[in-house]
């Protein structure tokens, strides 16, 4: 039930799914999604991983105004809230951009925080976090399985759902792809 938020504040760690293994570095911040079974690994004293766990609802709720946005977090987002299982984790290499590092620990501080206010400071946090890395590193992301044929059907549907976010039926998606 939750997105799990990986950042390597610095040095390197490893994350190993079914079928891959993931080699992060410094400044690499990987979004992974619900339901993927994955084993997170820190071999040394001098690295320092931040991981933060958003529930599904959560997180769904703060993009409901920017998910007509067509970027590749809308996209990833989509792809397991309509049932799919399509998309595995979306990986930015973010190199050592203090503005994104400083995003996180801001919304790692508020996390910690108990206040009334610290939630919602949070969830700003992120969304602003989130617009930052798709302006700014969309063409250098990973997201391994967007380019498998069996996705091009589930690539159509997203596009439709985000041009037409308020009025969508299953009717007229399935009218729209002559299904």
């Amino acid at each position: 039930a939750f997105y799990e938020l990986v950042y390597v504040l610095s040095g390197q760690c490893s994350i190993t799914f079914e079928s891959a293994r993931l080699e992060l570095i410094s400044g690499d911040f990987l979004m992974i999604a619900p339901n993927y079974s994955h084993q997170i690994g820190v071999f040394d004293d001098d690295s320092i991983v931040i991981n933060i766990l958003i529930r599904s609802s959560t997180l769904l709720d703060i993009f409901l105004n920017a998910i007509r946005d067509k970027t590749l977090i809308s996209r990833f987002l989509l792809s397991h809230t309509y049932g799919g299982k399509t998309f595995s984790y979306l990986l930015f290499h973010t190199r050592n951009d203090f503005m994104i590092r400083n995003y996180i620990l801001d919304i790692y501080i508020e996390l910690d925080k108990t206040d009334d206010y610290s939630k919602r400071i949070a969830a700003s946090l992120i969304t602003i976090l989130f617009t930052q890395l798709v302006r700014h590193y969309s063409d250098t992301a990973d997201m391994p399985d967007m380019r498998r044929r069996d996705n091009i059907y589930l690539s159509k549907v997203m596009n439709y759902i985000l041009e037409h976010y308020a009025d969508c039926t299953l009717e007229s998606i399935s009218r729209h792809l002559h299904f």
